[in-house]
């Protein structure tokens, strides 16, 4: 299975189980032409930002298919800046891994 697979089933998963939460993808990390890359540069985008964000929570998760995909140097970055503004970070490694994370960081933190 794919990253971007664990993925969408995490998200299908969380706005099944959680709807009145918001979780959304933040589109960095595709291959993309260098024209795209260079408008979407000049636009903002970031290299390093983690893969999904939950509003409720402010909490940024970042998928990895399995525990052997470790963080880019950029993501450390990323997590380092993301933690000091008071943003929790996760890293899920797989569709199960970021289910028991995320339900165990939502259940303890409900509104």
């Amino acid at each position: 299975m794919y990253e971007w697979q664990h993925q969408a089933d995490l998200v299908k998963w969380f706005r099944y189980h959680y709807p009145t939460y918001t979780i959304y993808h933040i589109p960095n990390g595709e291959e993309r032409s260098g024209r795209s890359a260079t408008k979407l540069k000049q636009m903002g985008v970031l290299k390093g930002v983690y893969d999904l964000y939950i509003m409720d929570f402010k909490l940024y998760i970042e998928m990895k298919r399995s525990a052997s995909d470790k963080l880019t140097p950029e993501q450390k970055v990323f997590r380092t800046a993301a933690l000091k503004t008071g943003h929790i970070c996760i890293e899920a490694y797989g569709f199960k891994d970021g289910v028991q994370k995320i339900t165990q960081w939502v259940e303890s933190h409900r509104h």
